[in-house]
């Protein structure tokens, strides 16, 4: 009975409240297409055509697309892409990771 404690015990302390996985191009898509994401004090909706409206209070517009396996976005008046990792938490939440390893948590909303 002890072994059993041991081992539960190390496989909840390998698999971490909160942990985060890598989505794949895929995946980022699926997710992300025709739908809403909210932040702590914005919306965005991601549009199948590509691009993107970011509400926070008022609408900007860009643009998005899917680069291997990460998420691309461009927001005029800029015209350089900006490419992120996208890892989802087991809370659903999903988290955008810079170049620089800065992030920013959206929840995506139901459909």
């Amino acid at each position: 009975m002890q072994m059993r404690a041991t081992i539960i015990a190390l496989v909840l302390l390998a698999a971490p409240a909160g942990a985060e996985s890598r989505l794949s191009g895929d995946d980022i898509r699926t997710v992300l297409t025709g739908h809403w994401v909210s932040y702590d004090n914005a919306r965005q909706h991601f549009l199948a055509d590509g691009t993107t409206r970011y509400f926070a209070p008022d609408e900007s517009l860009g643009f998005w697309r899917v680069d291997r396996d990460q998420y691309c976005s461009r927001w005029p008046p800029a015209d350089g892409w900006t490419c992120y990792d996208v890892l989802r938490n087991t809370d659903g939440d999903l988290i955008w990771v810079d170049p620089e390893g800065g992030r920013t948590t959206g929840r995506p909303e139901a459909p």
